[in-house]
């Protein structure tokens, strides 16, 4: 996940690196012949140091989300949801510039809206 944060002097880019390890639940709703749904992730970021990373601590990660099971007689289901991803990284970076002269200590969550459009299989 790059990210680009400023300072006083200058503008500064980090390149987080992470991969997440969490568990997932799922509550369906039943309506008519839609089924609806919602889910819920809770875990933890791995993350990893990069070429201009010192240090990095992993971080938490969370989404929640609804959505919609679309009914099929074959073994194969659409479905779409809405979600919110949350995740962070904390840590400090070696930033080559000559305005800089320590090194930089970022904290930073990301949050990502999600639009998932997919293809279910097995009953």
């Amino acid at each position: 996940m790059p990210s680009t944060f400023y300072t006083i002097n200058d503008l500064h880019f980090v390149n987080i690196v992470g991969a997440p390890l969490y568990i997932q639940g799922k509550y369906n709703l039943y309506r008519k012949r839609r089924l609806f749904y919602l889910k819920a992730k809770v875990g933890m970021t791995n993350n990893a140091e990069t070429a201009n990373i010192i240090s990095i601590n992993n971080g938490v990660v969370m989404e929640g989300g609804i959505g919609m099971l679309f009914p099929s007689r074959l073994r194969s289901r659409f479905y779409f949801e809405f979600s919110q991803y949350t995740s962070h990284a904390a840590g400090f970076a070696n930033i080559v510039s000559p305005d800089i002269l320590s090194d930089v200590e970022f904290d930073v969550w990301f949050h990502r809206f999600l639009f998932t459009v997919g293809v279910e299989f097995g009953k």
